[in-house]
């Protein structure tokens, strides 16, 4: 999987939904995931290497939710 949050918006594969990010600690503008590693990109321009989405499941899930209400339309 190919993940891509901002501040508004998560892109799974290259599908991209508006969502509420305000879960997402205001010092973070980017996390990014590439199939087994990510990175977080902070405000100030610091980037961190990640291990693993489990953080951020909430705002897949609601990827997930306005990808499938699309599919039931």
């Amino acid at each position: 999987m190919q993940l891509i949050i901002t501040r508004d918006t998560v892109t799974i594969n290259g599908t991209t939904h508006e969502v509420d990010c305000a879960s997402l600690s205001p010092e973070v503008a980017r996390v990014a995931w590439y199939d087994d590693h990510g990175v977080l990109t902070y405000v100030d321009g610091r980037t961190v290497g990640i291990g693993d989405t489990f953080k951020f499941k909430p705002l897949i899930d609601a990827w997930h939710e306005k990808q499938n209400a699309l599919r039931t339309r």
